[in-house]
């Protein structure tokens, strides 16, 4: 879409952040409302509706949720291991209780990402999560993370940038919050050794 494409971003924004904007999604909203007959196909409304708190999902059980929650409550590193866990385990990705974000640029996430992950750019981050949520999941295409309730992983390329989007998260008052350290160049690392 429009936003995956770096040059389209800044009018985008500006489209979001203008009356026109919150005018066309009141109006979209509101007559979606009064439409009884036949219920609207998963708009952005019913999308940004779905939490990612950790009761979400039913994950497989290798995965103690309780035990997960402490952990992002404590922000503890995360490890490979972990990460792998949590993937296979079916518990990270949009609308699940982990949200993995790839903060690299993109072209840096042209040439691949973690399985699960949606990307949101360093650059981008501060004032994308100030964003409404119907702003933020029309420029992103994910709904936006809950302060409260979403787990949120990090990772970038070589761990510096996951720990900036951590602080600008906790800073923004996201409670929920990890650092993939290893982040992206680990990740493939690991995937080589353990295809070999």
């Amino acid at each position: 879409m429009f936003s995956r494409v770096p040059a389209f971003r800044p009018a985008l924004a500006a489209f979001a952040r203008s009356a026109a904007c919150r005018t066309l999604l009141a109006t979209t909203a509101s007559s979606t409302l009064r439409r009884t007959v036949v219920p609207a196909p998963s708009s952005i409304a019913s999308r940004c509706s779905r939490a990612y708190s950790s009761d979400a999902a039913s994950p497989s059980p290798e995965v103690d949720l309780g035990r997960l929650d402490n952990q992002f409550l404590s922000g503890q590193v995360v490890e490979v291991d972990e990460l792998q866990q949590l993937i296979r385990a079916g518990v990270s990705g949009v609308g699940k209780p982990v949200l993995l974000v790839d903060v690299r640029n993109p072209d840096e996430t042209a040439n691949g990402t973690i399985p699960t992950a949606v990307t949101l750019p360093l650059p981008e981050l501060k004032d994308a999560l100030a964003q409404p949520n119907m702003q933020f999941q029309l420029l992103y295409q994910f709904p936006k993370p809950s302060r409260e309730r979403t787990n949120i992983i990090f990772y970038c390329q070589a761990g510096r940038r996951s720990a900036a989007a951590e602080a600008i998260a906790r800073e923004l008052g996201f409670k929920r919050i990890r650092n993939y350290s290893g982040s992206y160049a680990n990740w493939v690392a690991t995937q080589r050794e353990q295809q070999q």
